[in-house]
């Protein structure tokens, strides 16, 4: 098992999840070790309903960030424009 990595790391290879349809992650605030709050950005979206419904494309992230950082209590808030 390999060692977690920093947060902006995990963030930018969390961003392939929306990338292969044109959308973008972007960080709003994560001042704190434990919340992260990005924005959903589908200006450039190929097909924006190609991308993970909003409820599913938090559990995804979130999931995926607290395996990637090592950190179970991250809290993960995604401003989506389709919810």
């Amino acid at each position: 098992m390999s060692a977690p990595i920093g947060l902006a790391e995990a963030i930018e290879e969390v961003q392939m999840i929306v990338s292969a349809d044109g959308a973008r992650l972007d960080v709003v605030e994560d001042d704190t070790a434990d919340i992260v709050h990005l924005r959903l950005d589908l200006v450039d979206a190929s097909c924006a309903d190609c991308v993970l419904p909003p409820e599913r494309l938090l559990d995804v992230i979130e999931n995926s960030l607290r395996r990637k950082t090592g950190n179970d209590a991250l809290v993960v808030r995604i401003d989506d424009p389709r919810a």
